[in-house]
């Protein structure tokens, strides 16, 4: 096995390697992807045969955003600000009736 590139995190090495192993390449994963906190970068090898295929497969992987829109218009709707005001409010009277009934 020879290592095709290195992901950012363990969701993207599997989604990758799904990818791979779609075009009947095989594959394996170095790296923390199975750890209690799977977190960090992980390798892609692959069989050093299939190399070449593989980069195709990486290359053909590659996402673009799918709009040109600037950062500041992916902003949360109002709605979800709304909704979290309300629970944030819906907390505050509940554990302020907890108090208020264990005497604290």
């Amino acid at each position: 096995m020879v290592p095709l590139t290195t992901a950012a995190n363990p969701l993207a090495a599997r989604i990758l390697a799904a990818h791979l192993g779609a075009e009947g390449i095989v594959w394996e994963l170095r790296g923390n992807v199975d750890g209690p906190y799977p977190i960090g970068p992980v390798e892609v090898l692959v069989a050093e045969e299939d190399l070449a295929l593989a980069r195709e497969v990486v290359v053909e992987q590659e996402v673009e955003p799918l709009d040109d829109e600037p950062a500041a218009d992916r902003r949360a709707p109002r709605e979800l600000w709304v909704l979290l005001a309300v629970i944030l409010l819906m907390a505050a009277v509940l554990f302020g009736r907890v108090l208020v009934l264990t005497g604290h």
